[in-house]
């Protein structure tokens, strides 16, 4: 997603995750994803107003192995309160992420092309 908007300047909004499932079969996933935003503070994720236990999201909300570009490093995540990027990379919760600078416009150039096997 480069420069992410389809839910405003988040790479993912989900206001209210599904109740906690027993199985985590039925979980909401967001894995695996390139993400670059536009701001420094812009919102990597938005999970309403829950509460960040590593039960609640094993049984709601998949997360891990995504990288986010964003300005200075800096984005947000709001599950319940708000966090820096880097305290909600270091809770474990995300397993794999990682946040770095906004690459150069021939980087994400790159990394299209590269998706898109061109």
């Amino acid at each position: 997603m480069a420069f992410a908007n389809v839910y405003g300047s988040h790479c993912v909004d989900i206001m209210n995750l599904p109740h906690q499932s027993p199985n985590p079969f039925f979980a909401e996933g967001f894995y695996n994803n390139i993400c670059i935003l536009a701001a420094a503070g812009d919102n990597y994720m938005s999970l309403g107003s829950c509460t960040p236990t590593s039960t609640f999201l094993q049984n709601s909300m998949l997360l891990g192995n995504n990288t986010v570009y964003v300005p200075g490093s800096s984005a947000t995540v709001s599950c319940g309160k708000s966090y820096t990027i880097q305290d909600w990379i270091a809770t474990g919760l995300d397993p794999g992420t990682t946040v770095a600078d906004l690459p150069s416009t021939a980087d994400i150039i790159q990394m299209a092309k590269t998706v898109l096997k061109m």
